[in-house]
């Protein structure tokens, strides 16, 4: 279990990097990453069956409040939309950043 926070925190470390530098495109993959990771460990999910669907039926059965996992999924959500529709907002990489740290740390707390 302690192996999804590391791991997380790795790619969230290159997010970072790639952030620095202005590269959008890794830097949203490395963020949906570190996120996707995280659920896969921390939930037992085999990668190839993540999907928004379960992630947010298995948060909820862990007992993370619904907010949380809305703030999770919208993590997912603008990550796909810049890797799918190109975007490179410096703004929006620095919130989704944030956010997504702050969320992984939430999370940790109760799963």
């Amino acid at each position: 279990r302690q192996r999804a926070q590391k791991a997380a925190q790795l790619h969230l470390q290159n997010a970072h990097r790639h952030l620095e530098q202005n590269e959008a495109r890794a830097f949203f993959d490395e963020v949906s990453r570190a996120s996707l990771g995280y659920v896969s460990d921390k939930l037992h999910i085999e990668p190839s069956r993540l999907s928004k669907p379960l992630i947010r039926e298995r948060l909820t059965a862990a007992g993370v409040e619904p907010p949380l996992i809305e703030r999770f999924l919208q993590i997912l959500q603008t990550c796909e939309m810049a890797l799918f529709a190109g975007q490179d907002d410096p703004a929006r990489m620095r919130s989704t950043y944030e956010e997504a740290e702050g969320v992984i740390s939430e999370l940790e707390g109760k799963l």
